[in-house]
């Protein structure tokens, strides 16, 4: 028979023990929960919504360094390169809905007043597995002056349009860039899109 001081003295390291783990979990779950919560915002018509990883769906590149098409298609995306080259993953959600609607992502422009040539912004749109799609006329790679207008505002641009039915889910990647064609200045300009959803019917 084990003494009764070693008895307690088990059963109050484990004890340290169950208080140690379930703390480390609380924080574990807090952190998923802010992590996930963060990463993506949530906008929309009241019908089909847009999730991004910002709260404004703004994307800006800068004058600085002009790239290829085929650069652009492949380069990697982080924040030192931000100015060089917009990136954004997004992805649009039907929220209970008891038949399809028709959605429109469309562009607009929110440069500033020193802003770069819409002619020489390059805009490439692909699904979550890199799979381009077509902007216009099999173009897989545009400028943004190319676009066709968009049906929700005619001051902004198309950038695709499709149809969600209850709980379903279409993930895109957009990346924009300055066209190889443009001629570097000394001026420091800019070009700031937003990305727009409105349901159509």
């Amino acid at each position: 028979m084990l003494p009764l001081d070693y008895k307690i003295g088990d059963v109050m390291k484990n004890k340290k023990w169950f208080i140690y783990f379930v703390f480390l979990l609380i924080v574990l779950i807090i952190f998923v929960y802010t992590e996930f919560s963060s990463k993506y915002v949530k906008k929309g018509t009241g019908k089909v919504f847009l999730y991004g990883n910002t709260d404004n769906f703004v994307l800006t590149i800068k004058n600085s360094l002009p790239i290829t098409d085929q650069v652009g298609k492949t380069f990697p995306w982080d924040s030192t390169k931000k100015d060089v080259l917009g990136y954004m993953e997004f992805y649009v959600q039907a929220d209970t809905l008891p038949y399809q609607h028709e959605y429109e992502l469309y562009l607009t422009d929110v440069s500033s007043t020193f802003s770069i040539d819409p002619d020489y912004i390059k805009i490439y749109l692909t699904d979550d597995n890199d799979v381009p799609i077509n902007l216009i006329n099999s173009n897989l790679v545009t400028s943004y002056s190319q676009l066709k207008v968009a049906k929700s505002d005619l001051a902004g641009k198309r950038l695709y349009a499709g149809f969600l039915g209850k709980g379903e889910i279409q993930k895109f990647k957009l990346r924009i860039w300055l066209a190889d064609t443009y001629a570097l200045i000394k001026d420091d300009r800019e070009f700031s899109i937003k990305i727009n959803l409105n349901t159509l019917f």
